[in-house]
């Protein structure tokens, strides 16, 4: 590696962790025990709840806030001239990518699925997100996945365009690794499993590397 490249990552990589510091600063998720699922047994159930914030003081956090941020702000130091940005997502990584566009005066082009729900929709729009939701005959061709190889290719032909790839940048299981799961760490002991949904795999594959490294007895379950 040349020297002016080193320079380069390394100034990245001290950006980089700069916003992962910040990015910490969330306040961990409550995890709480299901009495009703663990009385008159011999375990005990907790749930990590990860979706709106609990309280109502501030309603569209979610888990995906923290990619989102990592990643937002990351494409933003490497291409800060970039006024468009694009993504493939199901709601909940734009809208949090959405807060960060405009606290970052970027235009942001959400691709969401035809069965997206109309409140998601109503609140993309909200934010000043641009949406576009493919038809169920495109999404039909390749479920799932169509959104994804949608934007990529877009971006394939217009440059000015960039993409914040949920589905392929390591931020998304990076930042799981090192505040999701930490978070579940810290918490509690002697656990036997984890129970993680599966949606763009990055919570589980980071939760999953962490406790594979660390407590390598504990199951990791996805669920689809």
């Amino acid at each position: 590696m040349s020297k002016t490249s080193s320079i380069v990552s390394l100034r990245l990589f001290e950006k980089f962790a700069e916003d992962l510091m910040s990015t910490r600063g969330l306040k961990p998720y409550p995890i709480e025990e299901i009495k009703d699922l663990s009385d008159g047994r011999n375990i005990h159930v907790f749930v990590k709840r990860e979706h709106d914030n609990i309280d109502g003081s501030d309603p569209i956090r979610s888990i995906k806030r923290k990619p989102a941020n990592l990643m937002g702000l990351y494409v933003e130091e490497i291409n800060p001239y970039a006024r468009f940005w694009i993504s493939a997502s199901s709601g909940n990584f734009v809208e949090e990518l959405g807060i960060l566009a405009n606290e970052t005066g970027k235009d942001l082009f959400a691709v969401v699925p035809p069965r997206t729900p109309s409140q998601t929709l109503e609140t993309l729009m909200n934010l000043g997100i641009h949406v576009v939701k493919v038809s169920e005959e495109e999404y039909d061709l390749c479920p799932r996945e169509f959104t994804v190889f949608w934007v990529r290719a877009v971006v394939n032909k217009c440059n000015k365009i960039l993409n914040v790839d949920q589905y392929s940048s390591i931020l998304n299981p990076l930042a799981h690794l090192l505040m999701t799961a930490k978070e579940i760490d810290g918490e509690l002991k002697d656990l036997t499993h984890i129970f993680i949904p599966l949606g763009s795999t990055g919570t589980f594959t980071g939760i999953c590397e962490y406790f594979s490294r660390f407590h390598p007895k504990i199951k990791i379950i996805g669920v689809q």
